[in-house]
This record gives structure tokens, C-alpha cells and sequence, in this order.
């Protein structure tokens, strides 16, 4: 079925699996990210770099920046819920009552308003990429083709906690 409906399906979704990736290396900001410190000097380096490797014109830098700072405002949206939600799990854990239908009522509106953050980011990032010339997207596939590899080696390396030790959580395994 390679030119079939599946086969197709798969394209589009790897294509938007491809847009998410350079909406982050596009922006320099990832959902785990935050304000200040370490990641918000190497989202501006980042940014900075794209701007003088893509060399973008105002407006493409204009676009650039929207995609920042919808991200940036998505990532915050979600930061200011997360001291809210922990509190209402832990009143929950402390009580012994835990409402199924209401954790994955929870779990559902979460999963859409994801959805559609994403969505708002990738139109953004077709956008953009509709807006740069032959040699900067060029430079941008070069870009990606890195990223990716780093990434790929990153997760060989067993991620942010190393080969065979636990992927991140609060308690620190």
C-alpha cells in the first residue's frame, strides 16, 4: 500500500511529526522548558543563530518571533495549571477518594487543549517554512537533519538519565 490511503496516512503524519520537531528548533523552546536560567539563554542563542544562518528577512524574523512567543505563552498557560492540578492530586491522595471519571475527564480536556496548541503551532510553522526561498530551506534541512541526529543520539545515550536508569519523573529513581 505505498501510495495507498495507509500509506499516505503514515506520510502525513510523519510530515507532522517533522513540522512539531522544527516548530521547536524553529522556536528554541521545548514544552519542558521554561523561563530564565540555562534553556532560555540557549533558546535566544538558538534563535539567534537561525536568524543569521536562514538569513531572514524582517518579516520572516516577524514570523519567527510569533512562533516563539506562542509557544513561550502555551508553556506558561500550562506552567500556571501545574501547581493547581498537584495540589488537587494530593488533596485527592491525602482524602483516599479518587475520582476515576474526574482523572480522566481531566486526562481527555488536557489531551485535547494539546491538540489544538499543537495545531495552532504547526500552521504557524507552515507558515514560516512556506515563507523562506530555495536556499533557506536548504540550510533549514541541514539544520533538522542535525537536530535529529542529536536527538538520536541523546535517546541512544538512554536520555536525560543515562543508559538503564528511569526517563525523568519527580521522584528521582
Amino acid at each position: 500500500m505505498k501510495n495507498g490511503r495507509l500509506g499516505k496516512g503514515l506520510a502525513l503524519g510523519g510530515l507532522g511529526m517533522a513540522v512539531l520537531a522544527m516548530g521547536l528548533l524553529v522556536s528554541g523552546i521545548a514544552w519542558a522548558g521554561g523561563p530564565g536560567g540555562k534553556r532560555c539563554q540557549m533558546m535566544e542563542k538558538h534563535r539567534a543563530m537561525l536568524v543569521e544562518d536562514l538569513d531572514l528577512t524582517e518579516e520572516q524574523q516577524a514570523q519567527l518571533d510569533g512562533i516563539h512567543e506562542l509557544i513561550r505563552s502555551k508553556h506558561e498557560a500550562h506552567e500556571g495549571e501545574r501547581g493547581e492540578h498537584f495540589d488537587q492530586v494530593l488533596d485527592a491522595v491525602e482524602s483516599g477518594e479518587i475520582d476515576e471519571q474526574a482523572v480522566h475527564d481531566h486526562i481527555d480536556a488536557k489531551v485535547d487543549e494539546m491538540r489544538a496548541s499543537l495545531h495552532e503551532i504547526a500552521d504557524e510553522v507552515i507558515v514560516f517554512v512556506a515563507s523562506l526561498d530555495e536556499e533557506q530551506r536548504a540550510t533549514l534541512v541541514v539544520k533538522l537533519e542535525d537536530f535529529r541526529e542529536r536527538m538520536e543520539r541523546f535517546h541512544a545515550s538512554g536520555g536525560p538519565c543515562g543508559k538503564g536508569g528511569p526517563h525523568g519523573g519527580p521522584f528521582g529513581h
